[in-house]
């Protein structure tokens, strides 16, 4: 639980700026080296695989151990000239594979650059630079975050950070405090005291008390918007505890210095200058790069002739390349921005008709001997799941190369799952989808995902790894890793970090309005990820976030409370019951008989309720999926569903998938972001509720749906996005996209990967017994709802299934079955059917 990092090798697919592989140098200051790939046409043009834009270059295909991956880069579209890059990574060593492919009827000249660089860690995509405090002797130094208590009225800290902590450059290391909700900081210290030095910016004259001992002070600290360091002399001070009391919410405070002797005032904070050239030893196709100062050294072989080494001092080289592709005479460059990269330069490369070429790097940081990695990754599926088979591969590869570092969490830099590479950060509601998707792939790569946003119960500063929309999607993908291992070792690591997780919603009822209802509009701007949602953008615009909920936050509250309810000891299940019983009260306030939605709840000051959120005609602001979020948690009053399913059906259904806004209310558009467009997180959720409700019929509509716009866009582009255009199916949004697209994947796991059981949200499988070529399976399982369907996925075979227990069985296609079932506890068998020959 205290390593929030992923067990992948130290070499990876963690660039951040272009597509190529990464190793992390030094995990300790989170330092990588870069390999960035640049491939073209000799002397014409080249590809600049920017990692946030679609630029020809395709995640290709993966292991699910992340020791093998692929790009292909597209030099003419479609398949007809271009390059494959295989490698083989380990800690030390990575293998590279470079397969030129000329698919046309000409000949070709191409080339590849590989630039190598370090990269030193960004906050906001913005290099940090940190200072290196130089004390007098008999000085000592003391970051800020090294405090031993803390008196905040901040609650759950966001982004694995502790209480107050922030990051950024200027600071004594990457971080320090800053002082909005703080009253009190406290430091465990030794030794007399007759100076203290504090580090700090303000943008006024502030005032801080400083206590040791019996002795208090009041520190006046003149106006200083960029750091400056401040020495205060004392009479002998002594105590193991000094205390800093901020009077100021816009002081940022680095650290203190405190002295006996010496004088503070020759302390010095130097900017520290980041390697970046290496000594550059050139051979025979190799070369070395020599980092001094950190101590590292990079082997670099090519069996490839026709190369060159060149030098680029620059901040960006994909820049100076294509301004420079002309010039193939010089052999260093300079634009006079900062930053060194030593370029590969492969060229060029003939290619007659039809033909493939491969050349081959090999880099080493050192010796290592070698193990095999695993193949590539691919579903294995029924017969009738292979048109889809590519588009699902495509973005199973996205979602295992989606992985970034150095991302800082909990006071150490990590490798994490990213929704794409524009955000190279923690982002919570979209990593539970990423752990979704990967459940499909890799157990244990999803684990680590669930893993990296839970934490110890006992922590001070958070309840969870924060950032973003506030909806806990961890919870789901838990529940996906038990139905599929039924591991009571996976319970016991687990159920007392989600209570955790989950009380952070709980606890917020002592401070919600009389209604009951929850809003998180204090910890970020969405309720529910969804950005530009019609009544959300409203309430922001009018600033009525103290007076306004929306329905999700208590609805999703419902639905984690009902599926830890099925794993709580007996000493814990009263406490989600009644959690339970009093959020579906709450959730009674926001329902409109109007128009059969559920609305966001306007407050007054008493924080009693004083109607729906309308738009200035009368309408329900939030016809919607929030509308329906009770629905779908199972709450709703079951004479509502004849009009809720009728909503979904003609209001948000469309010729690709689910709308998240009405496409009959007057607030839609066909341009927006999340309003006039079909996303894949929210139609997963629904699908998978429908399943509680005994509506497979709709949620089977929803999946294929959901499953043919996907394999539509993937196979015309080899792009996995964001979202799909309502007005014509077609994707848009970020290029590579794992975040929440990922579920897209489970759908397919549903109905054409034999051996998978899927149920609804309120289902917990107990046994599922499968025999070895999937053709016979025996479930037992206990539901939470009055009827529930569940859809296993057998060996497609021509003769079909016969169910044996209570339930009836369905057939949906040649390998997946419908089980409609209506008992609380069920033990199911299914066996093949066979026909009598001899008659």
């Amino acid at each position: 639980m205290k390593n929030h990092s992923l067990s992948l090798p130290a070499w990876g697919p963690y660039n951040k700026v272009y597509t190529g592989l990464s190793h992390v140098l030094d995990e300790e200051k989170g330092i990588r080296f870069d390999v960035d790939i640049f491939p073209g046409f000799y002397r014409r043009s080249l590809i600049r695989p920017a990692t946030v834009a679609d630029c020809g270059a395709h995640a290709w295909k993966a292991s699910a151990d992340g020791r093998r991956f692929c790009y292909r880069f597209e030099l003419e579209h479609k398949d007809r000239v271009y390059l494959d890059t295989e490698f083989e990574v380990s800690d030390k060593v990575c293998r590279a594979e470079l397969s030129f492919v000329n698919r046309t009827e000409l000949p070709q000249s191409v080339q590849a650059d590989l630039c190598f660089s370090l990269r030193y860690p960004t906050a906001f995509h913005r290099e940090i630079r940190p200072r290196e405090p130089q004390m007098p002797q008999g000085a000592v130094w003391r970051s800020a975050c090294d405090y031993s208590a803390i008196e905040t009225r901040e609650g759950n800290a966001c982004d694995g950070l502790k209480k107050g902590e922030i990051l950024g450059s200027g600071f004594s290391g990457i971080r320090g405090v800053f002082c909005q909700f703080i009253s009190k900081l406290c430091y465990s210290v030794s030794g007399a005291t007759k100076q203290i030095g504090l580090r700090y910016k303000a943008d006024q004259e502030t005032c801080v008390t400083v206590s040791r001992g019996n002795r208090t002070f009041d520190l006046i600290l003149p106006a200083s918007p960029e750091f400056t360091f401040v020495v205060f002399p004392f009479e002998t001070l002594q105590g193991e505890t000094l205390t800093i009391q901020p009077h100021c919410s816009a002081l940022t405070l680095d650290g203190f210095a405190l002295a006996d002797h010496c004088c503070l005032e020759q302390a010095s904070f130097q900017e520290t200058e980041p390697e970046r050239i290496p000594h550059i030893i050139k051979g025979k196709n190799q070369m070395s790069l020599c980092y001094e100062k950190l101590g590292k050294r990079y082997d670099i072989a090519w069996d490839f002739d026709d190369a060159k080494i060149r030098e680029f001092y620059c901040d960006d080289a994909g820049r100076m390349l294509a301004a420079s592709i002309h010039n193939h005479v010089t052999e260093i460059f300079s634009d006079g921005t900062e930053g060194h990269f030593t370029d590969l330069f492969l060229r060029p490369v003939f290619l007659q008709p039809g033909e493939t070429k491969t050349i081959h790097v090999t880099i080493r940081c050192g010796e290592e001997k070698p193990s095999k990695a695993e193949d590539y990754f691919s579903f294995t599926c029924n017969p009738e799941g292979e048109p889809y088979l590519f588009s699902q591969n495509l973005e199973a590869t996205v979602t295992m190369l989606n992985v970034v570092y150095p991302v800082y969490c909990k006071e150490r830099w990590i490798k994490h799952y990213c929704p794409g590479r524009e955000w190279d950060s923690l982002y919570t509601w979209d990593s539970g989808m990423i752990g979704v998707g990967l459940s499909a792939v890799s157990l244990k790569r999803a684990e680590e995902c669930l893993n990296a946003y839970l934490v110890e119960p006992e922590d001070p500063d958070c309840a969870f790894i924060m950032h973003g929309s506030p909806v806990a999607t961890q919870i789901f993908l838990f529940l996906e890793l038990w139905q599929k291992t039924r591991d009571e070792a996976l319970l016991q690591r687990y159920y007392q970090p989600l209570k955790r997780y989950y009380q952070f919603y709980s606890d917020k009822k002592r401070t919600a309005p009389k209604t009951g209802l929850l809003q998180t509009w204090n910890q970020f701007y969405n309720s529910g990820g969804w950005d530009d949602y019609p009544p959300q953008v409203y309430v922001h615009g009018q600033q009525l976030e103290t007076y306004v909920t929306p329905v999700i936050s208590t609805a999703m509250t419902v639905l984690f409370a009902k599926i830890l309810l099925m794993f709580a000891p007996p000493e814990d299940q009263a406490f989600f019951r009644d959690d339970i019983a009093f959020f579906t009260k709450a959730l009674e306030q926001a329902w409109d008989e109007e128009s059969g939605y559920y609305g966001y709840v306007c407050h007054n000051e008493k924080g009693e309720k004083t109607g729906i959120l309308r738009t200035a005609q009368g309408e329900n602001y939030n016809k919607g999926l929030d509308g329906l979020y009770p629905y779908l948690v199972g709450v709703s009053p079951s004479n509502r569903e004849e009009g809720i399913l009728e909503h979904i059906q003609k209001g948000l259904m469309t010729k690709f998938g689910v709308s998240v806004v009405d496409t009959t209310a007057g607030y839609y558009r066909k341009d927006g972001y999340w309003n006039g467009s079909v996303w894949m997180p929210h139609q997963w959720i629904l699908s998978k509720a429908l399943l509680d409700h005994g509506r497979h019929d709709l949620s089977y509509e929803i999946a294929c749906k959901g499953l043919k716009v996907w394999k539509n866009e993937a196979d015309e582009t080899y792009n996995c996005y964001e979202h799909f255009m309502v007005e014509n199916g077609r994707g848009a949004g970020f290029h590579q996209f794992s975040g929440l697209s990922s579920p897209v994947m489970k759908w397919f796991e549903t109905y054409y990967v034999p051996g998978t059981v899927t149920c609804g949200f309120q289902t917990k499988l107990l046994q599922v017994e499968w025999n070895e070529d999937r053709s016979a399976v025996t479930i037992q399982l206990e539901c939470c709802t009055e009827r529930t369907d569940l859809v296993v996925c057998m060996k497609e075979r021509e003769q079909g299934y016969v169910l044996h227990g209570c339930g009836s069985m369905k057939q949906i296609n040649r390998g997946a079955y419908c089980i409609s079932l209506n008992d609380s506890k069920t033990k199911l068998h299914i066996s093949p059917a066979f026909v009598d020959k001899s008659l």
